[in-house]
């Protein structure tokens, strides 16, 4: 390898639950926490049927709220390194307590924009902003190309409202692509090692990858496990799969 290259990425993926299988791992290991925790709120699908729209909402039995597995994640954080959660608005209060009592600081909101909602349920409006809280391990150190447009709102589709869709891949909860790589590039550098601790469908982990970064992926549900490393796969030089690791 030329000196002065970045290695080619990996990507490792451990099945079990996110606090226990990050305890195994070293203090500050890797120099960006980015995940997406289950909000436990369930889940409402749109099923497109030629002109018509049936909305389905669904509860998972992974689909529990809890902030216990902050303190890990900042545990193996590089001193400033990011963290990058996405959040429901009811939940932002427990998840500002959880990162100062960690260590981390809070350092500001950023808002998905989903140019394409799901209709509105129940009679309220369409859902089409979600929160993302983003905090560090010492000082922001953000990746800006434009300070004239580097706006903390990202406008990008939801792969999920629609099977159609290129980027779909069945997952309740499946953030964009496109979105995933514009987060990473703000808080990482190529060669630099992403977490995400419930990695679902690996989206984050895909992104890492086309970006040159490394990814580790953590999830209780072994089918999504199988489905990252699917996904991963073809964008990295190697992939290592762990099953049924708890501690």
């Amino acid at each position: 390898m030329t000196p002065g290259t970045v290695p080619p990425p990996t990507a490792r993926l451990i099945c079990g639950d996110a606090v226990e299988v990050m305890r195994t791992l070293p203090d500050e290991c890797v120099d960006a926490v980015v995940t997406d925790p289950p909000y436990g709120m369930g889940t409402t699908t749109t099923t497109r049927r030629s002109v018509d729209q049936v909305i389905v909402r669904k509860t998972y039995e992974w689909d529990v709220w809890t902030t216990d597995w902050v303190a890990e994640a900042a545990r193996v954080l590089r001193p400033d390194g990011a963290f990058v959660a996405f959040c429901p608005e009811l939940r932002t209060e427990a998840l500002h307590e959880a990162i100062e009592s960690s260590g981390l600081q809070w350092r500001q909101v950023w808002y998905w924009y989903k140019t394409n909602p799901i209709p509105s349920v129940r009679g309220l409006l369409q859902w089409a902003v979600e929160p993302i809280v983003y905090a560090t391990k010492g000082k922001p150190r953000l990746r800006i190309r434009n300070a004239g447009d580097a706006h903390n709102v990202f406008r990008f589709p939801h792969p999920a409202i629609s099977g159609d869709h290129p980027d779909h891949t069945g997952h309740p909860n499946q953030k964009s692509l496109a979105l995933m790589r514009h987060i990473l590039r703000l808080v990482a550098d190529p060669g630099a090692t992403i977490l995400d601790c419930f990695v679902g469908s690996g989206t984050t982990l895909v992104a890492a990858a086309v970006e040159g970064m490394h990814g580790i992926g953590i999830d209780l549900n072994p089918d999504y496990i199988h489905m990252a490393e699917r996904r991963v796969a073809p964008w990295v030089a190697q992939t290592r799969l762990f099953q049924g690791v708890t501690g």
